[in-house]
């Protein structure tokens, strides 16, 4: 699920908050990552993970000699587009096809090995198990979180973002190879580090260890993807999540969403049932999802619940 790709991000920020272990997170969005698989490469990795030769022939045979029309309210458009004999074949596994998860799913399995393969990531280990964990990235789809580190908790920020690059242009080059690309305009980086002030460790901000990562841009020259403050948020699997664990921008994010949707309540005029039902099926599953990756005090989730109680009870008639 999602909101697990979020917590994990978050136990990856106490941890290193905790350890005082320098690393980057690299959020980044894999440009169309259904529409543009290469079959080949679907083929291969869905092999790998043990799928028989016939039905991925059969799927990948009919999606290139399909025919494509846009179907609206005012009916099927005339012209369309699709297997053409002069054009080269239409790739990509398409986002109506039950089967596109899996292949993301096989193509996204050996670009992580790949970078396993050349000791990419963040080492950790499981307190109970004690086993150690190598962690590449966090995925949920298209949206993955890069990890990277230094081979050691003293390592500086400064040599783990030397070596974030060569990182970077390896998980974009993998993505390339399978006929994808990385979006500049969705990505951005954190830089995680620590310095001691001689009270209390505070985390190191852009200024004090400049630089910047880039991605291949679409005419083919490197374009810088966005950096953030350790203090500043952007939305992510639908969180406002920030490495410092400030959870305030979240609890912003909800008082907006919970305000619009009494405001909607007290424009349009619904039937009770009606409104209990947008309670329970709608607002409260925006508030319920961030719960498990957030640390939410009282007084921001009473805040949060403010208009959901006020006007959401009383359009219900319960009293």
């Amino acid at each position: 699920r999602a909101i697990e790709v979020s917590l994990n991000h978050r136990l990856i920020c106490d941890l290193l908050r905790q350890k005082r272990k320098a690393a980057i997170l690299a959020s980044t969005d894999a440009k169309g990552c259904f529409d543009i698989i290469v079959h080949s490469v679907a083929y291969i990795c869905l092999r790998r993970l043990g799928l028989p030769p016939n039905p991925i022939q059969a799927m990948l045979h009919a999606i290139q000699q399909m025919t494509h029309f846009i179907q609206t309210a005012f009916g099927d458009s005339t012209i369309s587009y699709g297997y053409n004999k002069a054009e080269p074949i239409l790739m990509g596994l398409l986002q109506g096809n039950g089967a596109a998860g899996t292949g993301w799913q096989g193509v996204a399995t050996v670009v992580v090995s790949m970078m396993k393969s050349e000791e990419f990531g963040l080492q950790a280990w499981g307190p109970i198990s004690k086993a150690v964990l190598d962690l590449i990235s966090f995925q949920y789809v298209d949206d993955a979180t890069i990890s990277h580190s230094g081979p050691s908790n003293d390592t500086p920020g400064e040599t783990v973002l030397a070596s974030m690059q060569v990182v970077i242009d390896h998980w974009e080059g993998a993505l390339r190879t399978s006929g994808g690309a990385i979006a500049h305009d969705k990505s951005y980086w954190h830089l995680i580090d620590f310095r001691w002030t001689g009270r209390k460790w505070v985390y190191r901000k852009a200024a004090e260890i400049p630089g910047s990562l880039t991605v291949t841009g679409p005419d083919g020259h490197p374009v810088d993807i966005e950096r953030l403050e350790v203090s500043q948020s952007k939305e992510m699997l639908g969180l406002m999540g920030r490495p410092d664990g400030n959870d305030s921008d979240e609890a912003g994010h909800l008082i907006s969403k919970t305000s619009a949707w009494a405001d909607s309540l007290r424009e349009f005029k619904i039937k009770p049932s009606d409104s209990w039902y947008s309670l329970t099926s709608t607002v409260m599953r925006t508030v319920e999802y961030p719960l498990t990756a957030t640390t939410l005090t009282r007084k921001e989730l009473d805040t949060i619940m403010a208009p959901v109680i006020n006007h959401g009870l009383r359009s219900s008639s319960i009293q």
